[in-house]
């Protein structure tokens, strides 16, 4: 359902772009626009733009586009009824009831109501209930203060796997609502996934709960569920801990990677750092770029076993890829923050801290350790080990660092590692070289040539007003380009609904790389100057064009006629247009000339 053009422009007029992005990223300004790290693709030289006056953001970098409500959708990967309601909101905008047409996501707002409300009565449980009185205890014997407690609200869900849903249904939801919830078995409906557990909520950034984690008190397992992903909860896109963190990791530009919600605590409660954690997966892109809008550094603290080495590695390249500078840390004993908070206490936990390595000597180190480079093979495995960490790095020279580092190391010639490298990479292509063609088809799909009829039209959404003009003189017939009919149609609903946002004007338009082809172009400020003379020597060339061609049309039909023998009386018609037509185009070369 369209939003009342009237709700745009006002959140358009009473918020800026740039205070609404520099909430998820830092910007410069730059001669008339500001600049920043995109947050939608790792880089490390900003080519994501806002431009303040337009109220839209484009990089030049993935070619991501969009308005104050797309970037918002975007960021919080919500819909943009969502983005707008959250807006207006920060704008102190009213929005109209559902009679005049403006629906709000009913669907999250349930969910995230029943959330917080769940967040409660779990912790409610926990801290005074006689129920919570092993999870009490458990929290004290790992040596978790009621202050982390509090802070992260954690909570205790008693035994009986049919309680949640009698205590919710009594609330009034409904069965098919949830069904959905993330909360209840897909097989037996009134069966919680959660039963005698401590219970970790899970919060977006926005510190919203989402999710919940349930740890498994006494035995049996599994001893860790997570909730599944819903319409609010996507697992590759979430960290625990991170807006509770969140203040620190800003101010410090540094965010430590842990692997479990207990690592978070300790970290939190010892004043060691920042930390936050992934939830059942590896660290992702998602995450990494997550972290990108505010820290320069990531720091990763993993288990010093085999699984949290293998982890270290796998997250190591992401780091890198999200443009993020990244270290780790490796906790005496091969403990982890909980264990080490637990045994030997918070200053040897914030102690531990100080000691870091470059990311690329902890894969060296931990590659000699698993591969010995003293056995015949032994070097390459370990260039092998490293390259997929090294094939990440923009900056040639922080690759050639990396390869004087690994040289000096093994003892090896640099030109030897490379052509190593070299080899791998090429293999690596050509295993998965269906894929790359795939992509390549798929970005050349992407692209749009610009011919004369959509320089035009895109020169026209820039200059807005100037549509009066256009639609006096060609119609959308005169147009055969078929991205220029696109917009031109969208300028003509937008035109007759007196609609004069460029939001309304892009939701119009179908093509997303049309879309994004708009963006830039207004980005570009490739018309902004002489834009009008631009729009009026396009209209008269597109005119002329036109005339040329129905001419061309007329005086065929004419020698048709008279090739059959048609007498000129019978054909008056079309020697009429004939001269309409050779006049009004001597008139259009005459005012071109």
């Amino acid at each position: 359902m369209r939003i009342p053009e009237t709700i745009l422009q006002e959140i358009n007029r009473n918020l800026s772009i740039v205070d609404v992005v520099s909430d998820y990223l830092t910007l410069e300004k730059k001669g008339s626009r500001y600049w920043g790290l995109c947050p939608f693709h790792g880089e490390k030289t900003p080519s994501f733009s806002v431009t303040e006056d337009e109220n839209l953001f484009y990089c030049f970098g993935c070619h991501k586009g969009g308005s104050i409500f797309t970037f918002v959708m975007e960021m919080e990967g919500i819909s943009f009824v969502e983005a707008v309601r959250r807006l207006a909101e920060k704008a102190g905008v009213s929005l109209p009831d559902t009679d005049q047409g403006f629906v709000p996501d009913k669907k999250s707002d349930a969910l995230e109501q029943l959330y917080a409300r769940l967040v409660k009565t779990f912790h409610y449980f926990l801290m005074e209930s006689e129920k919570g009185r092993n999870a009490r205890t458990y929290l004290q014997e790992r040596g978790i203060e009621r202050q982390t407690i509090e802070a992260f609200e954690l909570g205790y869900i008693p035994a009986d796997r049919r309680w949640l849903y009698r205590f919710l249904s009594a609330k009034n939801y409904s069965k098919n609502f949830l069904a959905e919830s993330g909360l209840f078995s897909s097989k037996y409906p009134d069966v919680s996934l959660f039963s005698d557990r401590l219970m970790f909520p899970i919060y977006n950034h926005r510190g919203k709960a989402v999710a919940f984690g349930g740890r498994k008190l006494g035995s049996g397992e599994p001893k860790y569920i997570n909730s599944p992903e819903t319409a609010l909860y996507k697992k590759r896109e979430i960290l625990f801990g991170l807006s509770k963190v969140l203040p620190v990791i800003r101010q410090k530009k540094r965010a430590y990677v842990v692997e479990g919600y207990f690592d978070v605590l300790a970290m939190y409660q010892s004043g060691a750092g920042g930390a936050v954690a992934p939830l059942g997966t590896a660290f992702t892109a998602e995450q990494g770029r997550l972290l990108k809008r505010y820290v320069n550094e990531v720091v990763l603290l993993f288990d010093g076993d085999s699984a949290g080495i293998a982890a270290a590695r796998k997250s190591i390249p992401v780091i890198e890829t999200a443009g993020l500078e990244g270290s780790v840390v490796e906790l005496p004993g091969g403990l982890d923050p909980a264990d080490m908070l637990k045994k030997e206490g918070q200053d040897s936990l914030i102690k531990s801290m100080k000691y870091s390595i470059n990311s690329f000597e902890y894969l060296v180190k931990s590659a000699l350790k698993e591969k010995s480079a003293r056995r015949p093979g032994g070097e390459r495995e370990v260039v092998a080990a490293v390259a997929p960490y090294i094939t990440t790095i923009d900056s040639t020279v922080k690759r050639e660092g990396c390869v004087r580092y690994l040289s000096d190391t093994l003892r090896i010639d640099a030109s030897s590692i490379l052509a190593d490298l070299e080899k791998i990479g090429s293999r690596k292509e050509m295993e998965r070289g269906n894929d790359k063609r795939e992509e390549h088809v798929a970005a050349e799909s992407g692209i749009i040539k610009i011919g004369s009829e959509l320089f035009l039209m895109l020169a026209v959404i820039v200059n807005r007003a100037s549509f009066a003009y256009v639609r006096s003189t060609i119609g959308v017939d005169d147009l055969e380009d078929s991205f220029a009919r696109e917009i031109y149609i969208a300028l003509e609903e937008a035109y007759r609904n007196g609609e004069e946002s460029l939001e309304s004007l892009i939701q119009r338009l179908d093509r997303q790389e049309l879309k994004n082809l708009v963006y830039e172009k207004i980005s570009g400020n490739e018309f902004s100057v002489n834009g009008e003379s631009i729009i009026h020597d396009g209209v008269r060339a597109i005119r002329l064009q036109r005339l040329e061609e129905r001419r061309r049309r007329v005086e065929a039909e004419i020698r048709e006629s008279e090739r059959k023998g048609i007498p000129i009386g019978e054909i008056r018609e079309l020697v009429g247009e004939k001269i309409y037509l050779d006049q009004e185009l001597k008139k259009g070369k005459g005012e071109k000339e």
